[in-house]
């Protein structure tokens, strides 16, 4: 890992660095001085330490944000045979209008993520998220809604995106969910579905134009989940899911055809050992085929789940692991397999400021080609709410993706971002 620091721009985050550290020994509430009775995890609990007054509007309430802030990374093109760094100025903006009963909840809200870079103005990108969501209780039942609408830019950390792009592919996504939960007694009945569209603009590279609609597809999966609750501590639920992914171009730009339907059957338990140890655990199999005969069945073990441990009044420790199949259009490969790891650690240094550590493995094993990518990712990043209306964050991000073999067409390479950011709410 070699980062340079005699960078002009880099000496900006570091000062800002060693401004942050100095935070623990500013005046901030005491964190001991929370209720013995209080079980929830750090992260929940900190979420409503000094929150947004909001502004009311009839029997709602609105939550204006903006933030700015400021990045730098020492390879902004993900690629260690070109690293450049640079420094981008970042707005944040987001409003929320929110409604909260007893009985339901109700959100409206958008957020605009700008960046701006200071050397190479092909990084620059928007994202826009408009979002509703909301659930509402009926007897022994509940119902929820999510929909999401947003154009957003492709990294260039994706495996899917073009290496000598002149600038970031960008992409519409439509996104709509919907769940029933029926319970009544120990017995749990769920029967949920999402509906996601992704549609992907062109991209100019150094070479041409690289056509992206055979990219555009929609994507459907639905699941029945059964379970009971065995006690107050656990309950153990059976879930199967079908999955359905529709190609706008039948033969893709490569003479492939990517759209398949799958199935997984997942065996699990719930986990709520009174509030210190929660989570959600399963093992199953997954059966996935393509209407490419060219693009054998990918079928086999699965697991996913994410456990939080309290281990302290003042620290959270988050184990996750995933077993996913994901779209992708590299040439020749029919998906790829996914199966990741993470740890993440929460610690309250005092009540309003805190800090965070998250570590993640994986391995992507593309199904059609000999190629596997191991990547790692590992964050560090502190947040200090200095009152109701002004939040300070910092944080450090690592990246690395290894191809294997080398040559296999993946890129390598390794990434070191820092940012900070001060947000204004109301």
């Amino acid at each position: 890992m070699d980062v340079s620091f005699t960078d002009s721009n880099f000496r900006h985050y570091l000062i800002a660095a060693v401004l942050f550290s100095c935070l623990p020994w500013l005046p901030c509430t005491d964190a001991h001085a929370q209720g013995a009775d209080d079980r929830r995890t750090v992260t929940e609990r900190f979420r409503g330490v000094l929150p947004a007054g909001g502004i009311p509007i009839g029997a709602m309430r609105l939550y204006p944000q903006l933030g700015l802030g400021l990045n730098w990374s020492d390879n902004v093109f993900a690629d260690n045979t070109f690293e450049e760094s640079d420094w981008a100025s970042m707005l944040l903006a987001e409003a929320r209008l929110e409604s909260i009963t007893s009985l339901y909840s109700a959100e409206v809200g958008g957020r605009a993520d700008v960046a701006r870079f200071d050397k190479f103005s092909s990084n620059d990108f928007e994202n826009i998220r408009f979002w509703i969501t909301g659930d509402k209780d009926l007897p022994s039942s509940n119902v929820a809604l999510d929909f999401e609408i947003a154009d957003l830019a492709e990294p260039r950390t994706s495996v899917d995106a073009a290496g000598n792009a002149t600038e970031l592919t960008t992409y519409g996504l439509v996104d709509l969910g919907a769940a029933y939960t029926y319970s009544p007694g120990r017995w749990i009945a769920r029967l949920d579905g999402t509906y996601r569209n992704f549609d992907f603009n062109d991209t100019e590279t150094l070479t041409g134009t690289i056509d992206n609609g055979d990219r555009n597809r929609s994507v459907k999966d639905f699941g029945l989940r059964l379970g009971y609750e065995m006690s107050e501590l656990y309950g153990v639920f059976f879930e199967p899911r079908y999955t359905q992914v529709d190609y706008d171009q039948r033969v893709d730009n490569r003479g492939f055809e990517r759209s398949s339907t799958g199935y997984e059957i997942r065996l699990g338990t719930n986990l709520k050992y009174s509030g210190v140890v929660t989570g959600e655990l399963f093992v199953g199999y997954y059966n996935r085929e393509f209407d490419d005969v060219a693009f054998g069945t990918v079928k086999g073990p699965s697991f996913g789940g994410e456990v939080d441990w309290s281990i302290s009044r003042l620290t959270t420790l988050t184990l996750a692991a995933s077993r996913t199949t994901d779209a992708t259009t590299l040439a020749g490969a029919s998906t790829t397999i996914n199966t990741r790891f993470s740890l993440g650690i929460d610690h309250e240094l005092r009540r309003n400021l805190l800090l965070q550590l998250d570590i993640e493995t994986a391995n992507e094993d593309f199904d059609g080609i000999p190629r596997e990518d191991d990547v790692t990712r590992a964050a560090v990043a502190t947040e200090y709410r200095v009152s109701h209306k002004l939040r300070l964050k910092a944080s450090y991000r690592y990246s690395d993706r290894n191809p294997t073999p080398p040559g296999a067409g993946g890129r390598d390479f390794e990434i070191n971002e820092v940012m900070v950011e001060v947000v204004f709410q109301l």
